[in-house]
């Protein structure tokens, strides 16, 4: 049973990789922007965030998809700074309103999670006489997963529904709200 949660979400800075992708391609998509978004983690000595994949509004049957990590903002200089020289991207997610609801379960049934999340969240509007809010941005958190460490832990998914406008964009260092930003 879905249990959805209402809040809201911060600034946050993420850097990784954004393609547009049927589902067969997207596993050694995922595999490769992460790798990729954690050797810049590494090489501007930053910690790494939280890790997530934002999912864009595309034609059926394709994903637009951005997936990394999110960026300590101490750090996002430096990240910026190596981003530019490799292949990947550094995106601002501005503050929103989020209905949310953390899945357990193997990534092979988010797509299940996806659709029982997406019921409920309409069936939450039309029970308040309200509509759904159109899709603008969903994203997957990756709460927890089984490690070497330990292998008993759960797999969990926090999957999120943007509720109102959002405006995520690309950055670069020379990017004025950077500066802003980092104010």
């Amino acid at each position: 049973m879905v249990s959805l949660n209402f809040s809201s979400v911060p600034q946050r800075f993420f850097v990784g990789k954004r393609a547009l992708l049927d589902h067969d391609a997207m596993m050694k998509f995922f595999d490769t922007a992460f790798a990729d978004a954690a050797a810049v983690m590494a090489a501007a000595e930053a910690d790494l965030g939280a890790s997530a994949s934002y999912y864009f509004p595309a034609a059926a049957e394709l994903f637009d998809v951005f997936s990394g990590f999110e960026i300590p903002e101490h750090k996002l200089d430096d990240v910026l700074d190596r981003a530019a020289t490799v292949d990947v991207e550094v995106y601002e997610f501005t503050p929103g309103e989020v209905a949310s609801w953390t899945y357990e379960g193997s990534y092979d049934g988010l797509g299940q999670a996806w659709e029982e999340f997406q019921q409920a969240v309409s069936q939450h509007f039309a029970k308040n006489g309200a509509s759904t809010p159109q899709h603008r941005l969903s994203w997957e958190n990756y709460v927890s997963m089984p490690t070497e460490d330990n292998p008993e832990a759960p797999t969990l998914t926090e999957l999120n529904w943007a509720l109102d406008e959002t405006n995520p964009k690309k950055v670069s260092a020379d990017s004025p709200e950077v500066e802003a930003a980092g104010d």
